[in-house]
């Protein structure tokens, strides 16, 4: 191995348009480069006295843990279990009091010493109704913990995937992708792990669906078939209590995903569009051709001096550029409001051959009828996702560990060695190749039949194909790959789902009551099968496209089908 340890990292360059059709107003934004200067603080001639006082709330409640700070600077404190703080300043000087489900309140200084300080409630952060299990909460009546992060505090640029618009937003939240390229598997740990058995991912529900984290047959992301764009809110369930309702399933907390919902009013139209170019910002620390031919003698090693100055990390890696297109509409009246989109996604990745097509479509309706006591949800989504992988294990390790000073092409073509393969020419003769087509439908009527007693039915199917080939075209110079072969798979997931929720909601006078029951059916259907076959022709003819040509005696076929059922009765109050 000829390298020094350092770190990858990816540096990413956006540009974006976005254009609102049917609007009073057009505004154009123009890119621009925002320099911030550090200015250090400078002594103020005004003498400063130790500030002291009370923070409570506006019933006299002591708040401990409030914040106090001396606006404009880093100086600061926070009360004490009796609420007291104390705090140096400056007459003048500005107060920001803070608390957390309170509005933040500012003292000037004069030549007063003591304060005592109310804090009104933020009645509109406590009235904030939240997704949660099988319905909806205020803020101010969790006894649950739940984080919340609407679309404007999303992770802004191009966003491909659910999981990065939460990165760094969600305190307990941990987001890792497994690699760098496209369509990648993720890690979404909540707070560590909850159990011994079934991994780390959490539960996903998409518009009152539970997902199946069964998998397809690819080492994928599960959330890779939803369009970042059509995204309204995402909450996530943290502890037992919050999560408690999906039963042992959520042991690893729970990710509520909303989609968009049209709104009243005339239709509007968004269009956008954006491309974004990722490159290496920084290789990994290799010797150098030069370099090589010096160390290598001088640990006594044997110099192989092919006489060429190779950078394997620049052969093996691009700058990969990425294309979104998306195109919405919403709309509606009193009684009946739509939402549809529809989106294209073209994302490279920085090793070649690496490549991720998606094309999605979504429709959602909502109808209200008998003075609202009915309402109908629809949603439908459709999603096809086209992945191109390169053997990334082997090109990796390829990048750090070949010889610099052997030539990448030898009179254009890629080189032969003589021991070994080129990976370029793994490039031109490896493929692996999926295509996954998967469409969620739920239909959710509900009825008020007396007065705040409300009857629900959600009736749903997930379905998906995903069909693979990973192929090896003959490739005749060298003896382990002359054969050329191919392994393919066709992999059916079907989702049923079919619950009824009775709930019983009222209010007296300052106290409220919720009652909630339900029961949930499931059903989970799986059923893969697949050959692999070797030994073709080198006649230029990808294997995937002459299986017949086979001439091989190593030839296999499988099949195999699961089905699972979930039935779970459940209650809130």
């Amino acid at each position: 191995m000829n390298f020094k340890n350092n770190t990858i990292t990816y540096k990413n360059i956006v540009a974006f348009a976005s254009i609102v059709f049917f609007s009073t107003q057009t505004q154009a934004k123009t890119p621009y480069l925002a320099l911030k200067t550090s200015i250090a603080p400078v002594a103020s001639a005004t003498l400063q006295q130790t500030i002291t006082g009370t923070v409570t709330d506006s019933d006299g409640v002591l708040l401990p843990g409030a914040s106090v700070m001396v606006q404009g600077t880093s100086i600061g404190t926070t009360t004490d279990f009796d609420g007291n703080f104390s705090i140096d300043a400056s007459a003048g000087d500005v107060l920001e009091v803070s608390y957390v489900g309170f509005e933040t309140q500012t003292i000037t200084v004069s030549q007063q010493t003591n304060y005592n300080i109310q804090l009104a409630a933020n009645t509109s952060e406590l009235d904030e109704v939240l997704v949660v299990g099988y319905g909806t909460q205020k803020k101010s009546d969790l006894t649950g913990a739940v984080s919340s992060v609407v679309a404007d505090e999303f992770n802004k640029g191009v966003v491909n995937n659910p999981g990065n618009l939460l990165q760094g937003k969600v305190s307990g939240l941990n987001v890792t992708n497994a690699s760098g390229e496209p369509g990648a598997g993720q890690d979404i740990i909540i707070r560590g792990v909850g159990t011994l058995r079934s991994g780390t991912s959490p539960l996903y529900v998409v518009d009152g669906f539970v997902l199946d984290n069964s998998g397809n047959g690819l080492a994928t992301n599960p959330l890779n078939f939803i369009n970042t764009q059509d995204i309204e809110s995402i909450n996530v369930l943290k502890d037992a209590s919050a999560a408690a309702i999906y039963g042992s399933r959520a042991a690893n907390g729970v990710v509520v995903i909303t989609t968009k919902k049209g709104k009243a009013g005339r239709t509007q139209m968004n269009f956008s569009a954006s491309t974004a170019i990722a490159t290496i910002a920084n290789k990994i620390d290799v010797f150098s051709a030069d370099e090589f031919r010096t160390i290598v003698p001088q640990i006594g090693g044997s110099l192989s001096d092919n006489g060429a100055n190779t950078d394997w990390q620049d052969e093996l890696t691009r700058t990969a550029i990425t294309n979104n297109i998306n195109f919405s509409m919403s709309g509606g009246t009193a009684t009946t409001s739509y939402f549809a989109s529809i989106g294209v996604d073209d994302q490279e990745g920085i090793i070649n051959n690496s490549d991720l097509k998606r094309y999605s479509a979504r429709a959602n309706v909502t109808q209200k009828g008998w003075d609202d006591r009915l309402k109908i949800d629809l949603n439908l989504t459709a999603t096809r996702t086209e992945n191109t992988r390169p053997n990334i294990g082997t090109m990796v390790s390829n990048m750090l560990s070949l010889n610099p000073t052997t030539p990448a092409y030898t009179n254009g073509e890629p080189t032969v060695f003589g021991t070994g393969i080129n990976p370029l020419i793994i490039e031109d003769i490896y493929g692996d190749y999926s295509n996954n087509n998967r469409m969620i439908a739920n239909i959710a009527p509900s009825l008020e039949f007396v007065d705040h007693l409300t009857y629900k039915l959600n009736l749903g199917v997930d379905y998906s194909t995903t069909d693979r080939d990973i192929q090896y075209i003959p490739y005749s110079a060298d003896p382990d790959y002359a054969q050329g072969s191919i392994t393919t798979s066709f992999t059916i997931n079907r989702n049923t789902l079919v619950e009824n929720t009775l709930t019983y909601d009222n209010t007296f006078g300052d106290h409220g009551l919720t009652v909630l029951a339900g029961h949930s059916y499931q059903k989970f259907y799986i059923h893969e099968k697949g050959f692999y076959f070797e030994n073709f022709p080198d006649n230029g003819i990808e294997p995937r496209y002459q299986l017949e040509a086979a001439r091989g005696e190593n030839a296999m076929q499988y099949s195999d089908a699961v089905s699972n059922e979930l039935q779970s009765f459940f209650g809130r109050v």
